[in-house]
């Protein structure tokens, strides 16, 4: 287990999101799940001050995501259900439907409120 510190670069946070893994099923009051709490905080702060998607260009935010956590499109398929709509989806053929921004940002923790902004199509 890492020594808990500061999360200060992308290492930093792979290692935390690894911890949290290992700690997801911890009892509540025990060590390891205020340890779990504090480290899911810091994961926030590291997000926030590092990658705040709320100003992007929704497809943008999505292809962020996408290369932050090293998703592929055939991820945001297993998301959506489809290959194909994924795929025109992050080409800007379609728009992002309220279902799709639902189903996002349920698995993916994107804010709704940066895929919610209207663009044009390619």
């Amino acid at each position: 287990m890492m020594p808990l510190k500061y999360l200060h670069n992308h290492r930093d946070y792979r290692e935390a999101m690894q911890q949290i893994d290992e700690l997801w099923e911890s009892i509540p009051g025990t060590y390891e799940y205020n340890l779990y709490e504090i480290l899911v905080e810091l994961l926030d702060a590291y997000e926030r001050d590092h990658w705040s998607m709320r100003h992007a260009h929704p497809i943008e935010a999505i292809q962020l995501h996408m290369g932050f956590l090293e998703y592929g499109v055939e991820d945001l398929g297993k998301v959506l259900g489809s290959l194909a709509l994924a795929q025109d989806l992050l080409d800007k053929q379609i728009p992002l439907t309220v279902p799709m921004i639902w189903k996002i940002h349920l698995q993916w923790q994107i804010p709704s409120d940066s895929l919610i902004r209207p663009y044009e199509l390619a």
